[in-house]
């Protein structure tokens, strides 16, 4: 063990003249604590550049100046420097005035005056005035005053004020107000104010407020000029070239395909009401809307005319495109999906089990002048005895024909 106590010395003149054992490391320790605590010191660190920043909570830290950059930041609950280009660890609050450049580390919540480059972790909350590049994660929110140029990562809100070019990803939202790109992925939303170019993709809602190049995926799509795909339970967008494919889609204008049950546009589109038969269900309602001759019919069926079953229902999907054969007569070729609904039956016979069916039709159509219109076709239809791939099949003919009211 280490002691201090002084032992019986021996009566000569060279013990006499020693010096303690411990007052070497004392004075050490002593002129060491003055140096790092000393508001004065040596001029290189009380200069404008201070290599090594402690602190506890500032001012209480190795250096009071706020505006002094650093090459080490180490705080405990609040450390305030004005640039730091190398490590920056924070227990809790970290404030710096101007950039950081390399990897700062917070507890719980961060703010920069000026922009990053490198990788900003905090626990809660990054606030960044300046422009960045880099890595930025949030436990709940990223706020980024200017552009940013890179990757956003949060459990709750990813803001961008001035636009960004990499990729925004929370588990509940993203907001892009400038223009922005690549990529934008969330749990709940994301919105984009400016131009975007790239993938939106959410459980519920993608929004691009002025031109969208690429891809949205998610339930509900919203653009004002699309170049590219929507792909959602619904579709809107102002004007679009390329493809929607969902369950109602809606433009002003479209240059493209619009592939879903209901699909709706201002310019060279209509809808009809359908009333027709066929040798498989007796009676069939159906609506019709066409968007540039590409058409999408959605029935319902009763009495099942091949069993001979007055319980059994048809929901019936048809889409394809319509042919001008003239300027009353039109020729249409569609594929179809029927799912068969019927009524549980204890006859061995009897299939009680839900099962579907695939067609294939092509159908003439006579409009006349005053909005209404007759049509007859056939086709070919393969049904399947329950919905498994490897169920009894059989494949027969298909006619039909029935009336429209534009």
């Amino acid at each position: 063990m280490l002691s201090c106590s002084r032992s019986h010395p021996r009566p000569s003149v060279v013990s006499q003249s020693r010096v303690h054992p411990c007052s070497g490391v004392i004075i050490l320790v002593i002129i060491g604590f003055l140096a790092v605590l000393s508001p004065w010191g040596s001029p290189a660190f009380a200069a404008g550049h201070h290599p090594v920043n402690l602190s506890l909570f500032y001012p209480l830290s190795t250096n009071q100046d706020p505006e002094i950059s650093t090459n080490f930041r180490l705080s405990l609950f609040y450390g305030r420097v004005g640039e730091v280009r190398g490590i920056d660890l924070n227990g809790i609050v970290s404030s710096t005035g101007g950039e950081m450049r390399g990897v700062q580390l917070n507890g719980a919540v961060a703010h920069l005056g000026g922009g990053f480059h490198g990788v900003q972790a905090t626990g809660l909350f990054n606030y960044v005035v300046g422009e960045s590049r880099g890595l930025q994660i949030a436990g709940l929110v990223n706020y980024q005053r200017a552009f940013f140029h890179g990757i956003q990562y949060t459990n709750l809100f990813n803001f961008t004020e001035k636009g960004y070019r990499g990729a925004q990803i929370a588990t509940v939202f993203n907001l892009n107000d400038g223009d922005g790109g690549i990529l934008q992925l969330s749990g709940a939303a994301n919105l984009s104010s400016g131009n975007f170019q790239g993938v939106q993709i959410s459980l519920f809602f993608n929004y691009a407020n002025q031109r969208m190049d690429g891809l949205q995926l998610g339930f509900t799509n919203l653009a004002y000029e699309t170049e590219g795909v929507q792909v959602g339970a619904i579709n809107v967008a102002r004007d679009l070239k390329g493809l929607q494919l969902g369950i109602v889609n809606q433009s002003r204008e479209i240059d493209g395909i619009p592939l879903g049950l209901v699909n709706l546009s201002k310019v060279d589109s209509r809808a009809d009401a359908l009333l027709f038969v066929d040798d498989k269900a007796l009676l069939n309602l159906g609506v019709r809307t066409v968007v540039h001759r590409w058409y999408s019919i959605f029935s319902v069926g009763f009495w099942d005319q091949v069993e001979q079953r007055k319980d059994t229902v048809f929901l019936r999907w048809n889409y394809g495109y319509d042919f001008p054969l003239g300027k009353q007569w039109f020729l249409g070729t569609d594929l179809g999906f029927v799912h068969i609904i019927p009524q549980p039956s204890d006859n061995p016979e009897e299939n009680g089990s839900l099962h579907f069916a695939l067609q294939a039709r092509a159908m003439a159509e006579r409009r006349g002048a005053d909005g209404g219109a007759f049509f007859g076709g056939l086709g070919i239809q393969t049904q399947w005895d329950n919905y498994s791939l490897n169920a009894p099949t059989v494949t027969t003919g298909l006619l039909f024909a029935g009336v429209a009211i534009f």
